[in-house]
């Protein structure tokens, strides 16, 4: 039977036979439409990375080393807040591009304490100073917070994402 299929196509085609080249309108409705959803789902990607590194380029900006935020946070009377967060962080970004990128926030956060990112993507691309500050810190769970002295004292801390609400009640809370 497959024998005489093979010769006559539309025999093939009735009998449930596939034939190559052959593809239905279904199928190609389906490929078109997966094709669609991963591009959005890449573009929203991509959109949500440049938000995030946009509030991270802003907020955390001034200062390049840790050594440098403590200096600013002595000149200035006021406790380093630590951000250890990671480019693959859901979650992480999440937060720069929503709580952190909020003006509330961030005037709040710039009035009360120096911010520096600790960027943990690849642990063995950090610093010295960083690998170093990360291990003293403890971060194992990220997106993570600190209100660091600048003699070194922890003065609190928060594991997760938080919304707007919860970060500044976090933050008023601390002193």
């Amino acid at each position: 039977m497959a024998r005489n299929a093979a010769r006559d196509p539309q025999r093939a085609n009735r009998q449930g036979l596939w034939r190559p080249g052959y593809i239905s309108t279904a199928n190609t409705v389906f490929l078109i439409i997966i094709a669609l959803s991963i591009g959005t789902i890449a573009f929203m990607q991509m959109r949500s990375n440049q938000a995030a590194e946009a509030v991270s380029s802003g907020l955390f900006a001034a200062n390049s080393t840790f050594s440098d935020a403590v200096q600013q946070a002595r000149e200035t009377e006021r406790p380093v807040f630590v951000l250890a967060s990671a480019e693959w962080c859901g979650p992480c970004q999440t937060m720069k591009r929503t709580t952190l990128a909020d003006a509330e926030v961030q005037d709040r956060l710039l009035a009360r304490a120096v911010p520096y990112l600790l960027d943990v993507t690849s642990m063995g691309d950090l610093s010295q100073e960083d690998g170093e500050l990360a291990q003293s810190l403890g971060v194992t769970n990220i997106p993570a917070a600190y209100l660091i002295e600048p003699d070194g004292t922890v003065r609190t801390a928060f594991r997760g994402m938080r919304s707007k609400e919860s970060f500044l009640e976090w933050l008023n809370a601390s002193g």
